[in-house]
């Protein structure tokens, strides 16, 4: 008789758990991703863009351009692409302009000839020993003047091979 009472134990249990939920409980969902991390960068070391002093009226989206070369040391998988993405924050929705602490200064990243880099969005690697980019500051708005000081931005880079 023990043995069978018992046996009802869990299914009671798994009862008054469906009963729980139904009577206002909250569904929860897991999600995310599971990944091959892939690549260590520029030696380990934070990858700097410094541009010096800036002029707050020759901010044009061309001058002070910085070409940026990033060593990349990454470990092979066989079979899947080598993908890098740019995280950051983007100035006001625009796909490849980063927010800075400075209003409507932006920094837009661009690959190695000159196209934008978008922002939160995996790209091919073009190869596996280096990663180019162009840092350039730009005016949100070229109606709006910039204000002055010392401003920054930050982004984070990652790997993955799908």
């Amino acid at each position: 008789m023990l043995c069978k009472s018992l046996l009802a134990i869990p299914l009671f249990l798994v009862l008054c758990v469906s009963q729980v939920q139904a009577d206002g409980g909250t569904a929860m969902n897991f999600k995310g991703r599971i990944f091959e991390p892939a690549c260590k960068f520029n030696g380990g070391k934070a990858i700097d863009v410094n541009f010096g002093k800036v002029g707050i009226k020759k901010v044009d989206g061309v001058k002070y351009s910085q070409f940026t070369v990033v060593d990349l040391n990454c470990k092979e998988s066989p079979g899947k692409k080598l993908r890098l993405q740019l995280q950051g924050e983007a100035i006001g929705g625009v796909g490849n302009i980063l927010t800075t602490n400075i209003a409507n200064l932006g920094i837009a990243l661009q690959d190695a000839n000159g196209r934008p880099i978008a922002l939160n969005h995996f790209f091919d690697a073009v190869d596996q020993k280096t990663f180019i980019f162009i840092a350039v500051p730009v005016k949100r708005d070229t109606t709006i003047p910039l204000g002055t000081g010392q401003f920054n931005a930050v982004a984070t880079l990652v790997s993955s091979y799908f």
